[in-house]
């Protein structure tokens, strides 16, 4: 009897140490490493399946002033419209082509229909400008945009047709143009990477046959619409709202050496 109570007894303090709280700590704080190791490595994997695109030149982080709307619910035909536009057409009847870097908003008017925006000149094709900064009114305003020709917003790299302003619209530098064309004569243009060559795009599904048959619409190539329209994303995230019903990415090295081909 007393060695079985002894054993019961024994068994009690066996049962007792086990009762005993365990010193949980260390394999909790082991557990949360092995999370945040996974978490990184998601995260490290994830960035190298979409790596954000470089630019082409260390550019300082710029606020720029924007315009109301973009879009407007109501829409119309643009003033400035070139019938049966083609690059030959654009550049002849254009006073000066030129890659240029729209900056700040700088307001609009209802009676006349334009939005005017300060822009940089980084290149010059035809014709000349008088000073490196200009002034360029866009066809439409916040209430009455036309179709399928967003306003535009800083930072953005377009190539555009230009012809001077009347002289109601000018500045005292004489450096107000406009646009030709509307929205069939922008091509708004990217770089994928420092060195890498410069692309265009268009929202104008009539360059899919305007285009010169040697200046092939690369699109749908290894999808390269998509990683152009990430890059273009950067500056405008309109471009990953914008429907896109026809995908046209073009090398902008091809146009630029057409529109030289037709300057007289």
């Amino acid at each position: 009897m007393s060695s079985e109570k002894k054993r019961t007894g024994g068994e009690a303090k066996e049962a007792a140490k086990e009762a005993k709280p365990l010193k949980w700590w260390p394999f909790a704080v082991g557990i949360v490493a092995v999370f945040a190791a996974a978490i990184a490595l998601a995260i490290a994997l994830n960035g190298l399946k979409t790596p954000a695109p470089e630019q082409e030149e260390d550019r300082p982080i710029e606020i720029y002033s924007e315009p109301k709307i973009r879009v407007a619910e109501k829409t119309r035909a643009p003033k400035e419209f070139v019938k049966g536009a083609t690059l030959e057409k654009l550049t002849r009847e254009a006073e000066v082509v030129a890659l240029v870097r729209i900056g700040n908003w700088l307001g609009e008017s209802d009676e006349d229909g334009y939005t005017r925006f300060a822009a940089e000149v980084k290149q010059v094709l035809k014709g000349e400008f008088k000073t490196e900064k200009i002034v360029l009114l866009q066809d439409g305003t916040s209430t009455l945009s036309v179709e399928n020709y967003p306003i535009f917003t800083g930072g953005n790299d377009l190539l555009l047709f230009f012809k001077k302003a009347e002289e109601a619209l000018q500045n005292n530098a004489g450096s107000v143009y406009h646009l030709i064309g509307g929205p069939q004569a922008v091509f708004y243009t990217t770089l994928l990477a420092k060195d890498s060559p410069r692309y265009a795009v268009t929202l104008d599904e009539g360059w899919l046959t305007r285009m010169p048959h040697d200046i092939p619409n690369i699109a749908d190539i290894d999808e390269m619409w998509k990683t152009v329209f990430g890059a273009l994303a950067v500056n405008d995230k309109l471009w990953n709202v914008l429907p896109v019903n026809t995908r046209m990415v073009y090398s902008y090295d091809l146009i630029k050496s057409a529109i030289l081909s037709y300057i007289d």
